[in-house]
């Protein structure tokens, strides 16, 4: 049985940082942030650093708050039940 790894942040469900970001009125900032890091226009890791500066006064509750209502991306249940019947998990 080999390692099956998944990017969870936009594979597996939606963006997070922009869910979160809707809760202080930043989405569009951080998604600006995030074009750059995949157009290679900033570091990623300073990118990531601007886009957790900007939700600043957001709480773990808040945080917690929105992970339970995100869903998973269409097609992810299929996958992990074939892979589940398949034996990999």
């Amino acid at each position: 049985m080999g390692l099956i790894v998944f990017d969870l942040d936009g594979v597996l469900v939606n963006e997070y940082l922009p869910e979160l970001a809707k809760l202080v009125d930043k989405e569009k900032e951080v998604n600006e942030i995030t074009q750059q890091g995949v157009m290679e226009e900033i570091d990623w890791k300073d990118g990531l650093r601007k886009r957790i500066a900007l939700l600043e006064g957001l709480s773990v509750k808040d945080a917690k708050k929105v992970a339970k209502k995100m869903e998973y991306n269409e097609g992810v249940v299929e996958t992990f039940k074939q892979l589940k019947n398949n034996g990999h998990i």
